[in-house]
C-alpha cells in the first residue's frame, strides 16, 4: 500500500510545505539531489490541564511534533510516469483520500 511507504525525518514543517522537495546526498560527498517529497508533519495531541486545580480536562490541543512525513522520490516519480497528465481531484480532498486514489489508479506497491 502506497500510504505505508513513508518516512519521518527530523525537520520543521508548516502548512504549505506539502509537495516540496527534500534534498540530501545522492552519492559521494558532494552530490545532492531530491530524495523525497514532503507530505505533512506528525501531529501530536495533548490533554489540556486546568491550571487552577491541576486536573485534566476533556479538551485536547494538537501540535507539530517536529517530525516531517515524507515519501521517497521513487514513489512520486513512479506516479508521475504512470499518470503524466495528472489526476482530477476534488479541491477539498484530504491526504488520505488522495493517497487511496493514487493507490487505486497507479497499482503502486
Amino acid at each position: 500500500n502506497i500510504s505505508d511507504k513513508f518516512l519521518y525525518i527530523d525537520a520543521i514543517n508548516n502548512p504549505g510545505f506539502s509537495g516540496g522537495p527534500v534534498v540530501g546526498l545522492t552519492g559521494g560527498v558532494d552530490k545532492f539531489g531530491v530524495i523525497a517529497v514532503v507530505s505533512g508533519y506528525k501531529e501530536g495531541r495533548e490533554t489540556i490541564t486546568d491550571t487552577s486545580n491541576g486536573e485534566k480536562t476533556d479538551l485536547e490541543v494538537s501540535y507539530n511534533t517536529g517530525l516531517m512525513k515524507v515519501y521517497p522520490i521513487k514513489i512520486a516519480l513512479d506516479i508521475i510516469s504512470k499518470n503524466p497528465n495528472g489526476f482530477e481531484l476534488n479541491k477539498n480532498a484530504t491526504l488520505p483520500t488522495i493517497l487511496n486514489f493514487l493507490h487505486k489508479h497507479t497499482n503502486s506497491t
